[in-house]
């Protein structure tokens, strides 16, 4: 009620006149002057003075006057930042992800046609970004894989495959395309559990029904590859994550 007393007020300060003001806002004369009576009433003091037609502030209103104009004010600023993050002129997008090779690609396209928005990313295995945004830490979450999550919606965006890792020497270096059963009898270097790319490893060799000697369990890609790279093992990566490297 305050407020809409307030925006009669400063309405018919701006005009000097009660009539004036309640044309500016589209009401009747007798309403705007009952809102500036009500207000009045509540200060027990005058705000106007009358003269004849028109109204001048008394100096308590001349200080109710600078505080409405400020809310108004504040009115159209609030405003303003809803039009603006509605129209993604403006904005902070919270993204949840398992790692920057999924994601860079539709950031970068993301930014260019709305460079206004800030972006902060935080990275973690699938679970982690799962949480995050479940918890609403995140607004969106870029996972490796697509899979029923209860109370997010997925969108799958593009399919990678699994490339595998080997030491150089290796027997199965220079195959086009590997079988799984390949595989069998291998030393198999993981990624920590709740990893997307060791869950879609380790399903497809449980559906073709081959058995995984697993030797090392790391929770970094960089020293996965310098496991492999020494003979520990073989590992799989996700063709986005596959980085050359001279070693």
């Amino acid at each position: 009620m305050i407020y809409s007393q307030l925006r009669a007020f400063l309405a018919a300060a701006r005009c000097n006149s009660f009539s004036e003001g309640a044309r500016l806002l589209k009401i009747t004369q007798p309403s705007i002057s009952k809102q500036i009576r009500d207000l009045e009433d509540r200060c027990g003091e005058p705000l106007f003075d009358r003269v004849g037609r028109q109204v001048r502030l008394t100096p308590l209103g001349v200080q109710v006057m600078a505080i409405a104009r400020r809310m108004i004010d504040a009115e159209l600023d609030a405003l303003q930042v809803l039009t603006d993050v509605k129209a993604l002129a403006s904005g902070h997008l919270r993204i949840a992800a398992v790692g920057p090779y999924h994601l860079m690609e539709i950031l970068s396209a993301f930014n260019r046609r709305y460079p206004r928005v800030r972006v902060s990313i935080e990275f973690g295995h699938s679970r982690h970004v799962e949480d995050a945004v479940n918890n609403f830490d995140a607004d969106l979450g870029v996972l490796a894989r697509q899979h029923r999550v209860d109370g997010l919606a997925s969108l799958c965006y593009r399919q990678c495959p699994l490339l595998l890792g080997v030491p150089i020497g290796h027997r199965l270096i220079g195959s086009a395309a590997i079988d799984l059963q390949q595989l069998e009898g291998e030393l198999v270097i993981h990624r920590e559990s709740g990893s997307s790319s060791r869950q879609i490893f380790e399903a497809a060799c449980r559906a073709a029904g081959v058995p995984i000697q697993s030797v090392l369990e790391i929770g970094s890609r960089e020293a996965i590859r310098i496991a492999v790279a020494n003979g520990l093992g073989v590992s799989y990566v996700s063709r986005d994550e596959a980085v050359a490297h001279d070693s």
